[in-house]
């Protein structure tokens, strides 16, 4: 092993201490295959650790509905320096869908030429938080329609019920 290449071991081993140190999922992928995932992306797709998805086909990860728009991107990142990021659903081991947001770039020299790495930021629970608002401002939607309802309603029924009391009366 020559000087040359061992440098480039820690190199690259340094690399990758890095990568699992990071908050957001990042993995990195040769021939479609993951071929480095640190623990936060793991547990973002619901796996026990970043070594039982080595090997595995990325594109088995992603929503079926999303695979074709996945697999565009992947290839589309060997040929530029990288993508714009876009959101992507995935399935979790479990069978949950999360939805992240993928930045994708070609890394080549990382694990060999065509290599790409994913970073990754779960977008599920801003998701989740932004349908509960929508449902919120619809239900004060249809709350102010009621009321706006009810006042054309009870104005007419005001003025019956006034003019019924002064014929009453009279």
């Amino acid at each position: 092993v020559s000087v040359h290449d061992h440098g480039e071991a820690r190199a690259r081993a340094e690399v990758r201490r890095v990568l699992d140190a990071a908050h957001d999922g990042i993995g990195i992928a040769h021939d479609g295959r993951w071929t480095h995932l640190n623990p936060a992306l793991s547990r973002l797709l619901g796996a026990s650790g970043p070594e039982t998805l080595l090997g595995a086909l990325v594109l088995d990860a992603v929503h079926p509905a999303d695979r074709d728009v996945a697999d565009v991107r992947l290839r589309s990142a060997h040929h530029a320096t990288s993508t714009a990021p876009g959101v992507l659903r995935f399935l979790r081991r479990d069978g949950i869908e999360v939805t992240l947001e993928v930045s994708i770039t070609g890394v080549d020299g990382l694990e060999g030429d065509g290599s790409v790495m994913l970073v990754t930021r779960d977008l599920t629970e801003r998701r989740r938080r932004f349908d509960r608002l929508v449902a919120a401002d619809r239900g004060i939607a249809l709350a102010s329609l009621a009321a706006s309802i009810a006042h054309g309603i009870n104005t007419p029924l005001a003025q019956v019920y006034g003019n019924a009391s002064y014929a009453r009366d009279l």
